[in-house]
């Protein structure tokens, strides 16, 4: 496991974080993120032939608050996966309860 707030400076400088994906053969990396910020990132593993899976929540909770992705982020994304979706789909409901416990 990579420790990622080592490795990204304070200035969001990725390279770091890209070469040392790169060393260790990293294909695919799977962002657990709707933060636009991570778009240069995305970007950037992109080039170096990593693909991108953001894995988000979107849902409007019960006070009226939304999470969501920022569509840069989507769009820079190889893949795009709605956690949320996948928890309401009668297709993948089963699946999708086996992965949480509610605590």
């Amino acid at each position: 496991m990579i420790d990622v707030a080592v490795l990204v400076t304070g200035d969001g400088d990725f390279v770091p974080l890209v070469r040392a994906l790169n060393k260790q053969g990293v294909r695919v990396l799977a962002a657990y993120t709707g933060d636009g910020d991570f778009v240069p990132l995305v970007r950037a593993l992109n080039k170096q032939g990593v693909r991108v899976l953001a894995a988000y929540f979107a849902f409007e909770s019960k006070d009226g608050s939304k999470s969501f992705i920022n569509e840069r982020l989507l769009a820079a994304a190889n893949y795009g996966v709605d956690i949320d979706a996948l928890g309401s789909s009668k297709e993948h409901k089963h699946d999708f309860a086996t992965l949480f416990r509610k605590a």
